[in-house]
């Protein structure tokens, strides 16, 4: 979980920096990685008894 939000705070940066300084980008991709780190996973189902 670290690296995924340290990722997005780079690679937001990272598109942030040509833009002259907007921050517009840098907080889409930390709501998108929140989304991401938020969204429910499916259930393991147990293999079936033979």
């Amino acid at each position: 979980m670290s690296s995924a939000i340290r990722l997005g705070v780079a690679g937001g940066t990272a598109l942030a920096g040509p833009l002259g300084g907007h921050f517009t980008l840098p907080l889409l991709a930390a709501a998108l990685c929140a989304l991401l780190l938020s969204a429910p996973t499916p259930a393991a189902t147990a293999p079936a008894a033979a």
